[in-house]
């Protein structure tokens, strides 16, 4: 009976043992090893390719988000309506977007130029206008926020030394680097001075009435001349070529204004069109020589071209003359800047035309309150952009938009149109 008891014991005993032995050995290796959360366990053995390319993805943002924000802003500001409730409307616009690069354009010496009419607190302007002979008294002014230092800062004539034009005589004469078409070289010759119309770009007087104008009785200061303004400047370490520039504009007087009907009955429509374009090619090749110029002592530095460019990105040769013909949004993206709404994160593809029509530009030189609110252009169709900012490619653009068309003059003022330009705001990243 002693010997059938001790066997059950024994029995049993092992009995436990076999049933306790395999939740020892997991409780054991459990104590070797760091706990998984179950969710990540999954995510490792079962995560499909796609899923690993998305975190990769999050790397590059986190990367995005490291680099230098910078927002950047172009105005023209129409140089023509000089009135004080514009300039305060303006001011206060500008200061609630508080770029940290702001350009403008039309701004005339002896109006925004003056500190009595337009000063922006927290910014150091940057500008050369020398008042010579033939030679715009335009700005194109550069505004920089306190607290980015600059390096280097200047402007330029978008011509050779000692001319005052981009495009000369030798640029479209038979085998310039601008051939015209036989017809178009035959409408210059019967000018009563081929030479001195291209030289002075007064083309429609030229046309109107057989000759040259010259002197600045017969031209307005800001078609006498085109120049571009740059500043080198650095910020949070990282060193940045800013360029802002006018180019010139396609307007014609009453007999070759931009319309069909025009265009249909005007032979030499496309004789002015085409001197206009060569001259705002040319004009921008003097931009990269000087921007070629500074990358020789800023080999790291990345580069902002902001302005005016009076050109859309079709070009006006296909937009008005139905010709197969780069214009100057052709030149600078072959060089292989990138227009900033087009590649922007978000609302990139924003193609709202830039000029507005709602502006009054009076003649009593006085703005005029706001009467329409809706907003300019649109975002489909065509493309009727004419200003721009293009960057290098080093350089990200995360968000693109046009400024809204009138503000209040001061926080408690009246509402004013603006300019007959939308602005640009663009927020990039450099690094």
């Amino acid at each position: 009976m002693k010997n059938k008891d001790l066997f059950v014991k024994v029995l049993a005993f092992i009995v436990v043992l076999l049933i306790c032995l395999p939740m020892a050995v997991a409780c054991d290796s459990g104590t070797e090893k760091e706990p998984v959360d179950s969710t990540e366990q999954n995510d490792e053995t079962t995560a499909p390719p796609e899923e690993t390319t998305a975190g990769e993805e999050e790397t590059t943002e986190e990367d995005v988000s490291n680099k230098v924000p910078l927002r950047v802003m172009s105005f023209n500001v129409q140089g023509t309506v000089y009135d004080n409730a514009r300039y305060a409307a303006v001011k206060y616009n500008i200061l609630s977007y508080a770029p940290d690069l702001l350009g403008l354009q039309e701004d005339t010496p002896d109006t925004w130029g003056k500190t009595s009419n337009f000063k922006l607190e927290g910014y150091t302007e940057y500008s050369r206008h020398e008042t010579v002979s033939g030679v715009s008294s335009e700005r194109v002014a550069i505004y920089v926020k306190d607290g980015i230092k600059v390096k280097e800062s200047g402007g330029f004539v978008l011509a050779d030394a000692g001319k005052n034009r981009a495009l000369t005589y030798h640029d479209v004469k038979k085998g310039g680097a601008f051939e015209l078409s036989s017809e178009l070289y035959a409408q210059l010759l019967a000018l009563s001075s081929f030479q001195g119309a291209v030289e002075q770009l007064a083309v429609e007087d030229a046309l109107n009435n057989g000759k040259v104008y010259y002197g600045s009785g017969k031209t307005t200061s800001v078609l006498a001349g085109r120049r571009a303004t740059y500043v080198v400047a650095e910020k949070e370490g990282q060193t940045f070529i800013y360029v802002n520039t006018h180019l010139q504009n396609r307007s014609q007087t009453n007999k070759y204004a931009d319309s069909a009907a025009n265009i249909s009955s005007n032979n030499r429509y496309e004789l002015v069109q085409t001197l206009r374009n060569a001259e705002r090619i040319k004009s921008m090749q003097y931009v990269q020589q000087k921007i070629e110029a500074l990358k020789k002592a800023y080999p790291d530095a990345e580069v902002i071209i902001t302005g005016d460019f009076n050109d859309t990105k079709t070009g006006v040769l296909r937009d008005f003359c139905n010709r197969d013909a780069d214009g100057v949004w052709d030149y600078v993206t072959d060089l292989g800047y990138q227009d900033s709404a087009l590649i922007a994160k978000t609302n990139g593809g924003n193609l709202t035309a830039t000029w507005n029509g709602k502006f009054s530009n009076t003649s009593t030189g006085q703005s005029k309150e706001v009467t329409d609110k809706s907003p300019i252009g649109g975002t489909t169709g065509k493309d009727g952009r004419i200003d721009f900012c293009f960057v290098s490619e080093g350089i990200g653009v995360s968000h693109y938009q046009t400024g809204i068309h009138y503000d209040k003059a001061g926080e408690n003022g009246r509402e004013y149109y603006l300019s007959d330009h939308l602005s640009l705001i663009v927020d990039i990243q450099l690094g």
